[in-house]
């Protein structure tokens, strides 16, 4: 309006004409170069990252199948899956996979995320010939619904009251269960519940392929680099997703080492 009046334009004109497009630009071209630094980041950094664990390396995440994990009361019952990044490799010769993993309900705004976190898939050296699941331990109503979603298992009581009072384990498969879950991988897994990053985990162990769910805490990306305008807070961020990645392969030794426990029974 002032352009063609000879009056200078009000602020509302400026901003409109020069401030916005000029923000919207500066906006873009951040997201742009975010996006790109994102990208170089998980690319060149985060395959050398996994590299320090041995066979490890880093890729944009395959979806996982794990229709069984809600199946068995591990997750909730979800509609849609989002797969992002993935450390995968073998570990002591057998595959392991660490996969950021995302899980949905509903749609607009009844949208609701169900799980947010890491899905730690890992192959034993031997099959447990056993299905056996531990679920977050949710008081008497919680248990019940539980209990009567896992009809199909029977439920495995332990001599640990700590795991006890923290988890519900079922399965069809009463000593199979106690040889998994023995005092050392216990005391792991509980110890990834405190983790500054991550909720208590969840675990379906179905012959000999383990799954380990470690939602984070606050729906945290734990691949994503820190803001690029803040190259500071690599180090720290690469130092705490390793010290992640550290407590995960610590479970998997602890599970490994399970081999001559299913060698025993196997002989009976």
């Amino acid at each position: 309006y002032g352009q063609f009046t000879g009056d200078p334009p009000d602020f509302i004109e400026t901003v409109s004409l020069v401030v916005v497009p000029g923000l919207a630009g500066y906006v873009w071209a951040s997201l742009e170069l975010s996006g790109k630094y994102a990208r170089l980041y998980k690319d060149k950094v985060l395959p050398r990252l996994a590299a320090t664990f041995g066979a490890l390396s880093y890729r944009q995440a395959i979806v996982p199948d794990i229709a069984s994990l809600a199946d068995e009361g591990v997750i909730d019952t979800y509609e849609r899956v989002h797969a992002d990044d993935e450390i995968f490799g073998t570990h002591r010769n057998l595959p392991l996979n660490i996969v950021e993993l995302k899980t949905e309900r509903g749609s607009g705004k009844s949208r609701r995320t169900l799980f947010n976190g890491l899905l730690v898939t890992l192959s034993l050296p031997r099959d447990t010939q056993a299905v056996t699941a531990v679920s977050p331990e949710l008081g008497g109503v919680g248990n019940f619904i539980k209990r009567m979603g896992a009809a199909h298992r029977e439920r495995i009581a332990l001599e640990d009251p700590v795991f006890e009072k923290a988890y519900e384990v079922y399965g069809d498969d009463q000593i199979a269960a106690r040889a998994l879950l023995h005092p050392a991988f216990m005391e792991k897994l509980l110890a990834l519940g405190e983790l500054p990053d991550f909720e208590r985990p969840t675990m379906l162990c179905e012959g000999r392929i383990m799954h380990i769910a470690m939602p984070t805490r606050l729906g945290r990306n734990l691949f994503e680099p820190p803001s690029f305008r803040k190259p500071a807070a690599t180090r720290a961020t690469l130092v705490q997703l390793r010290a992640d990645i550290e407590a995960v392969v610590a479970l998997a030794d602890s599970l490994i080492d399970l081999d001559h426990r299913f060698e025993a029974m196997a002989r009976r």
